[in-house]
């Protein structure tokens, strides 16, 4: 082996390793921390952070780094994304002082508690100063970073490298174009069906419910976990350790139902990464984009179709014998068009209005159009606009998502992206697996887990994720998948002809 490369995947096999510490600390900050332990928690993460910090600009001594990538041509596919991935986190790293890396994790820690008590509270203002003070240091970072074009692209790079502004605009704008019009036609629709599910339905057998879901779905039980948080997420703490969160309703099954499908997903993906590309950078997601088609995939495209939903209806039935619903009800419940104010609770069809007000919120923000005090009335008013409903309350309205109190400004679009990607690897994926579209049992679930290991997951990061949407589907992101999945769907269940 090179002697170069040999020492670049030293030091990133101590930094991953270092940084997994700080994965298990923001996990635990999530699910069981007691309330008094935040503030020590924070000194905490900051001063780890500020470890990895060092360790990241460490890459680089002795022009190791920089050097490699020079010799790229003559490395293997594998060799040249680990330099290529290492020096993408080297360049933008050495950008941030290691003071504002302290600060930033300082901050984010303590947002996500105020965050927590302002959306118990249903009030905004409890929030509103530190969420001031995190849009500053985004715009600080935005400064650090340096940009083209928009500032907003020195953000959404590092969840989506090589995605712009500009190519986000066009995007969304086509969305829109076609969702606002089509909803209307949808929601305008008289139904006969009952779109609710209101019971009682323990929580403990709820966990169980949704266990064995996941793991028919191919989530290992063995190299994760399931717990309960405020906002639902997944997490790669180390090799053999992808855990997933959600969170449950006494009264409807499905609210945890979902989420657990949702996550799970993405734990699927984490789990089929393999194991040697965790400590040299490239054990990752292609990118946020990709990690999201993964999840919006089990949850919607497989998991709202009625050949999964015979199967979950038998998984139902075994926890809840008394489950009034039948297996067509099942499907006009979950796939039921409603326009309503939390993102995650919301249906595919009205996901992305969701995601492209988030999107248009943060880049006024960013360049200074929007004053943080404002938030709320900027959010209600487009919530009307764009899907014309009133927001009762900050905890439905601006206050649901807890991506902002950690400093995740760019993350976002990443889930419209993901929507795109999956419908697109999904009408690939149905040519090599038509029994998808047949009754689905536990070995079409294995095909379907195998198909993506082989077409994505076992590549980790070693593509970018335009090269490796293009590698499976023969072509770059095209919306058109998505936009005809969502029509011949719901022309059909709504008899919209």
């Amino acid at each position: 082996m090179n002697s170069k490369l040999k020492i670049l995947k030293k030091r990133l096999y101590e930094l991953r390793y270092v940084s997994s510490a700080s994965s298990l600390l923001h996990w635990d900050s999530n699910v069981y921390i007691p309330k008094n332990g935040v503030s020590s928690r924070a000194i905490t993460n900051s001063l780890i952070d500020e470890i990895c910090h060092k360790k990241l600009l460490k890459l680089d001594d002795g022009h190791i780094l920089t050097e490699l990538v020079q010799d790229l041509p003559k490395l293997s596919l594998e060799d040249a994304a680990i330099v290529r991935e290492a020096f993408r986190n080297f360049d933008r790293s050495r950008k941030f002082p290691s003071s504002f890396i302290k600060r930033l994790s300082q901050l984010s820690t303590k947002a996500h508690h105020v965050w927590k008590e302002a959306r118990d509270k249903k009030d905004f203002s409890i929030y509103s100063d530190i969420l001031e003070e995190m849009v500053s240091m985004q715009k600080e970072a935005v400064d650090l970073l340096g940009y083209e074009d928009h500032p907003y692209n020195a953000l959404i790079d590092d969840y989506e490298p090589g995605m712009t502004v500009s190519k986000l605009d066009n995007m969304f704008n086509g969305l829109k174009e076609f969702l606002v019009p089509f909803i209307r036609k949808v929601t305008s629709k008289d139904i006969s069906w009952e779109y609710v599910i209101d019971g009682k339905f323990p929580i403990s057998k709820q966990i169980k419910l949704n266990e064995d879901v996941l793991s028919v779905l191919g989530y290992d039980f063995s190299s994760g976990r399931l717990d309960v948080s405020t906002h639902p997420f997944t997490i790669d703490i180390a090799p053999y350790d992808v855990r997933i969160t959600t969170r449950y309703s006494k009264k409807d099954l499905l609210y945890a139902l979902y989420s657990s499908i949702h996550e799970g997903g993405h734990g699927i993906y984490g789990q089929g990464i393999p194991v040697e590309y965790f400590g040299v950078g490239i054990g990752h997601g292609a990118s946020l984009g990709i990690h999201e088609s993964q999840s919006r995939m089990y949850e919607n495209l497989l998991g709202r179709s009625m050949s999964f939903i015979n199967l979950l209806h038998k998984y139902i039935l075994k926890y809840f014998p008394d489950f009034n619903k039948s297996p067509e009800d099942l499907y006009k419940i979950v796939n039921h068009v409603s326009l309503g104010y939390i993102r995650t609770e919301s249906d595919e069809v009205t996901y992305n209005l969701h995601i492209i007000l988030r999107y248009e919120i943060e880049k006024d923000l960013i360049c200074g159009n929007i004053n943080v005090k404002n938030l709320p009335e900027v959010w209600n008013a487009k919530m009307k606009e764009y899907l014309g409903v009133q927001v009762p309350s900050d905890d439905l309205g601006v206050l649901q998502d807890v991506h902002w109190s950690s400093g995740n400004f760019g993350y976002f679009p990443t889930y419209s992206i993901g929507n795109i990607y999956s419908a697109q690897i999904y009408n690939t994926m149905l040519k090599d697996i038509p029994e998808l579209k047949g009754n689905i049992s536990s070995d079409t679930l294995k095909s379907m887990k195998s198909w993506l290991y082989e077409n994505i997951h076992k590549y980790g990061r070693i593509y970018p994720a335009e090269d490796l949407i293009t590698r499976v589907t023969g072509e770059g992101m095209n919306p058109m998948y998505f936009n005809k999945y969502i029509e011949d769907k719901y022309t059909s269940l709504y008899e919209l002809n």
